[in-house]
């Protein structure tokens, strides 16, 4: 009976070592999961480089606060980051695009009328197409060269884009080693553009007399640039790439209506809190697309937000929402550059402070200047958190521009908008790709007091022929490629600052070695554990049995008579009888 219950134990024991043992499967499967999703999520080591980059770019002073405070902006051109005075000043082309009627004479009333007056006048590809960036000196000569834009930041060589008959930036890929970080993204590495935000990304009201969405000739996405004579920042990003841009925007209508080819997800009346659901959609759109290979390809994505949630509710940003976007985009794209514009702030170079939308919207009439002030920095100081959490990423493929006051200048602001309303009109969104493209060229040295009318359009220069990013706010390094080819291990780290994201095959399969190996482990652990548990078993059954039998013997004895004793006994009776 005893013996019954100690291999009942045994079973009990051995069925609670298989539980064990399950467990210890489920465990190392867990932490094999967790160990490939860490190595995804952070697919990119921290250089030295990045990291003292990251802090020179944290001291410059935010322009838009200056002129937010009402400050005097020459007395801070110190801490804006410009080229040294040994540095080539010389090669930035800058291309004039001026119209006889840019502001029309009057100071009131709206207008929808654009800037751009020959809708044929645009494009002219045969126009200076012998410019090159090499011999510019015999082109026009040092001391012949036409005077450009005056702001001391910016140096100039020529007007190439002369009477609007051409657009004619020399182009700068065939020579220099582009794209392999944002440090380093040329116009022509771009080969996707999208746009996430609310009515200004839409293009609501362009057309005349309507109320529905021109997602063609918006600013931000439109590619109908023979309408009019309309310039986006597609339609000049397309002069720079031998391809067609992918998501470009055509035609009208919503985003439901258009092709999910057209990567414009913008909608009007949106919300910070609703920009994580645009960025979704526009993460499964990119991940249909077949004509480029979207994970190695250059992206775009230009985000409008602001005008509509301070005109309806008079409230800064929800800096979640924005963080939750940003983090979505991070996940689900390997290349991007993400610019990040905010209210739009329409004035004159008179009056930089007074914003003309306020009087527009129904929730400002009535709020005094201090109000007003707060407000902006509310979004100022959100959209400063965003990019606190971009630095966090240390991604070298990813990065965010972010500029919450969206300047637009002019000599008659009430040009720009569309009449009785707070939406831009072609004009306003001339405007407003000009300003973009040339901070996207010249960086922060950009001078927002510029009156858009009188400046022009900026190619970049050979001493940053990129787009201006806080990673090479502070140092701008361009690489020639015969520099390269004499010694690439020279500029190795330069172009390489931390590890290449994987490719989804490289993780499939490093997720199944790691698996593999853990389960080969388990199982021979398992099988050491077996055995040891099985011997101590065995042993201690063993032990038993010879305990019981020992037991057992015992007793035996103890039961049976002792016949020396029986026998003595009767003798000695028998004896006494005798006598």
């Amino acid at each position: 009976m005893i013996f019954k219950v100690n291999v009942k134990k045994e079973n009990i024991r051995r069925r609670n070592d298989g539980v064990k043992l399950i467990n210890l499967y489920l465990l190392v499967f867990i932490l094999s999961i967790l160990l490939v999703n860490f190595s995804n999520t952070t697919t990119f080591s921290p250089s030295s480089d990045i990291s003292s980059n990251n802090e020179e770019r944290k001291g410059y002073i935010h322009l838009d606060k200056l002129l937010i405070e009402n400050k005097d902006l020459d007395k801070y051109k110190n801490l804006i980051p410009q080229k040294e005075e040994n540095e080539n000043l010389d090669q930035n082309i800058l291309v004039d695009v001026k119209s006889n009627d840019d502001d029309y004479n009057s100071k009131e009333g709206d207008s929808d009328v654009s800037e751009e007056i020959d809708k044929n006048a645009m494009f002219d590809h045969g126009y200076l197409k012998a410019v090159n960036i090499d011999n510019l000196e015999e082109q026009w000569g040092t001391n012949e060269r036409p005077k450009g834009n005056p702001s001391n930041f910016v140096a100039t060589i020529s007007e190439v884009f002369s009477d609007r008959k051409s657009f004619a930036c020399p182009k700068v890929k065939e020579r220099f080693i582009t794209g392999t970080s944002v440090e380093n993204i040329s116009p022509e590495d771009i080969g996707i553009i999208a746009s996430l935000g609310d009515n200004l990304a839409t293009g609501y009201g362009l057309w005349p007399g309507s109320n529905i969405d021109f997602r063609g000739a918006s600013f931000s996405s439109g590619g109908d640039t023979s309408i009019d004579g309309l310039v986006t920042i597609p339609s000049i990003i397309q002069e720079f790439s031998n391809r067609d841009i992918i998501g470009v925007s055509h035609g009208l209508g919503t985003k439901d209506q258009l092709p999910k080819s057209q990567l414009n997800l913008a909608q009007v009346n949106t919300n910070s809190g609703d920009l994580p659901r645009q960025a979704r959609e526009l993460v499964e759109r990119l991940r249909g697309i077949k004509d480029v290979d979207a994970y190695n390809t250059w992206t775009m994505v230009i985000i409008t937000i602001g005008t509509d949630e301070v005109c309806n509710f008079c409230r800064g940003p929800n800096t979640d929402a924005l963080k939750e976007t940003i983090d979505i985009l991070n996940r689900g794209i390997h290349k991007a550059l993400i610019i990040m514009l905010g209210p739009v702030h329409v004035t004159s170079r008179t009056s930089l402070r007074e914003n003309l939308l306020k009087d527009r919207c129904n929730c400002s009439k009535e709020k005094n200047d201090d109000f007003m002030k707060k407000l902006s920095n509310a979004w100022i100081e959100g959209f400063q958190e965003v990019e606190e959490r971009v630095y966090s990423y240390k991604r070298s493929t990813f990065t965010l521009l972010q500029l919450p006051i969206f300047t637009i200048t002019s000599r008659y602001p009430f040009s720009l908008f569309i009449k009785n309303s707070t939406s831009l009109n072609r004009r306003g969104h001339n405007y407003a790709a000009k300003w973009l493209w040339n901070r996207l060229i010249t960086g922060p040295s950009y001078n927002i007091t510029q009156v858009l009318s009188q400046d022009s359009y900026y190619c970049p220069d050979s001493y940053c022929p990129f787009f201006r990013v806080p990673e090479n706010f502070g140092k701008c390094i361009a690489i020639r490629k015969e520099e390269y080819e004499k010694n690439p291990e020279l500029f190795e780290k330069t172009l390489h600052k931390g590890k290449k994201k994987k490719l989804k095959s490289e993780i499939y399969k490093r997720t199944g070695i790691i698996i593999l190996v853990a389960a080969t482990v388990v199982t021979i652990l398992s099988i050491i554990f077996y055995n040891k548990s099985k011997q101590i078993s065995n042993k201690k059954v063993k032990n038993k049995s010879e305990t019981k039998k020992i037991q057992e013997d015992d007793s035996n004895t103890s039961k049976t008579p002792n016949t020396g004793d029986s026998i003595g006994d009767h003798l000695l009776v028998n004896n006494v009888e005798k006598v």
